[in-house]
């Protein structure tokens, strides 16, 4: 088996690298999940091994019936020789490792490449506890902190959703059908070339706009809807939320008003030194002297029947990106701010999601 060192490979792979920086002799860090393998520039990869030194990468390769039916190559990356992913097993019980750092949050789904996966992840029965770790606390802080391009690529997938919806808004008449704004948010980034969505769209008319992970589009519209919706652009999301009424009611007129003034908010205060807990903490204030004051609720603890999620998440390569909640708000940091208020027995829910940069001293609403 082939021995490869990084200067072999171009700067493009720099993130690597820095993974590299953090290990020290004796400790190897292997990579499985896609998101990761995606940010270190092996995306094609089923396994990126690392250790301070050396680095391999292992994928399968295609047999001749493959590649005529298929049309793909085995995959190699520059100078280097993929090795098979079915040798990874014993390769790694072959390492004198002091550490090994790995995906330990993966959870496997039943197909072929997965049970390579279960099996990684099962390493604890071959080796003890204090010979494994999470890769988490390795990798977050690195995709935690966007690049240009990555900034760059995020502000182009929020600009396709933001189009997308304005197209959507054309169809708001009542009667219309969740499946029939389904097919027209689909259709309108297929038309701008966007083939993978950040997530399955919600589309909740209604009531059931008060469901917070609402699946299907069985519904037809009424009064009001609310989306959440969010495009890929080479491979970084966008996460964005839009309530519309028909007919607001005077309730929620003022609820909108209200969700709308906590994002406000919580963006004029987003800054560097910043926890995601303090965020909330900030919309939650609003939010629950809002109520207050409408005489919905008659203690602020009662704001939980109304707002159950958090108002922030980190945005990246995945819709909820990989973070540490220890690590406070920095310089290009990318987050969602998403409050909402969900009335059940009035039967409508309201989000209103946008996506920030951190920047140096404050937020850039993306």
């Amino acid at each position: 088996m082939k021995r490869l060192t990084m200067k072999i490979f171009s700067n493009s792979l720099k993130r690597a690298r820095n993974v590299q920086a953090k290990l020290k002799k004796g400790q190897w860090a292997l990579v499985q999940q896609k998101a990761n393998l995606r940010y270190l520039d092996f995306a094609k990869a089923d396994f990126l091994l690392l250790s301070p030194e050396e680095c391999f990468y292992f994928t399968k390769s295609k047999s001749e019936s493959e590649k005529l039916w298929l049309g793909e190559k085995t995959l190699v990356y520059e100078q280097g020789t993929s090795q098979e992913s079915k040798n990874i097993l014993p390769f790694l019980k072959k390492l004198n490792f002091d550490l090994l750092y790995t995906d330990l949050n993966i959870f496997p789904t039943p197909n072929s490449s997965d049970y390579l996966h279960h099996e990684i992840c099962s390493l604890s029965t071959e080796y003890p506890a204090e010979k494994l770790s999470d890769l988490t606390p390795l990798i977050a802080p690195l995709r935690m902190i966007k690049d240009a391009q990555e900034l760059d690529n995020i502000k182009r997938a929020n600009s396709l959703t933001k189009k997308a919806i304005d197209h959507l808004q054309h169809f708001l008449i009542s009667g219309v059908s969740e499946y029939e704004l389904k097919a027209e948010f689909d259709y309108f980034l297929a038309k701008k070339g966007v083939l993978e969505q950040a997530f399955t769209p919600i589309i909740a008319c209604d009531s059931s706009s008060c469901v917070l992970h609402k699946q299907g589009y069985k519904g037809k519209l009424q009064n009001n809807v609310l989306f959440d919706l969010g495009a890929k652009y080479k491979n970084y999301c966008a996460d964005i939320s839009r309530s519309y009424f028909l007919q607001p009611s005077l309730l929620q007129e003022k609820a909108l008003l209200m969700v709308h003034k906590a994002q406000t908010e919580v963006i004029a205060q987003a800054k560097p030194g910043m926890s995601l807990q303090n965020l909330n903490g900030i919309c939650q204030e609003i939010l629950s002297d809002g109520l207050l004051e409408l005489g919905i609720i008659t203690k602020k603890s009662q704001l939980r029947d109304f707002f159950m999620h958090s108002v922030s998440h980190h945005l990246g390569l995945e819709t909820h990106d990989l973070s540490l909640n220890n690590l406070p708000l920095q310089k290009n940091m990318v987050i969602t701010v998403e409050p909402g208020l969900y009335f059940w027995h009035e039967g409508f829910g309201i989000r209103i999601e946008d996506d920030i940069i951190i920047t140096k001293s404050g937020a850039e609403l993306i």
